[in-house]
């Protein structure tokens, strides 16, 4: 009986600090969940945008006119994915956009076997852009 009242006497004497110390477990734990639900929204952000690529790039068949499709999406999505890349990662999107560029000023002969390459190449870029996305 004793030590309930030893016990009791030191909560209430220390109550505050208690309570203080409870306060500020639960305002680390809120920190925490706001930084997750952040990073969440991020990656959020960045599956939507690999999505819309994917939707964009299906439609690339290595003629001039569905590099200018793609290079349109690119360039209105330029700021979204600069901020949703790393810095160094940027650089991959700006060598899909400049091969992409490459293809539309190619005057010369089409071919099967160029449109194979163009193809081939463009979804290496698209796959390297991706993969920077999803490890951002």
């Amino acid at each position: 009986m004793n030590e309930t009242i030893t016990i009791l006497e030191f909560l209430q004497q220390n109550a505050s600090w208690i309570c203080g110390f409870g306060m500020l477990v639960f305002a680390l734990v809120q920190v925490c969940l706001m930084f997750a639900q952040g990073r969440q929204q991020l990656r959020l952000k960045r599956l939507e945008l690999v999505q819309q690529l994917d939707e964009v790039a299906f439609e690339f068949d290595g003629y001039p006119s569905s590099a200018e499709k793609v290079q349109e999406w690119l360039g209105k999505h330029q700021s979204v994915c600069a901020l949703l890349l790393k810095k160094k990662d940027v650089k991959t999107v700006e060598v899909l956009f400049n091969y992409l560029m490459a293809v539309r000023r190619d005057n010369g002969l089409i071919t099967t076997q160029i449109l194979i390459e163009r193809v081939t190449k463009f979804n290496t870029l698209v796959n390297e852009v991706t993969k920077c996305l999803g490890t951002a």
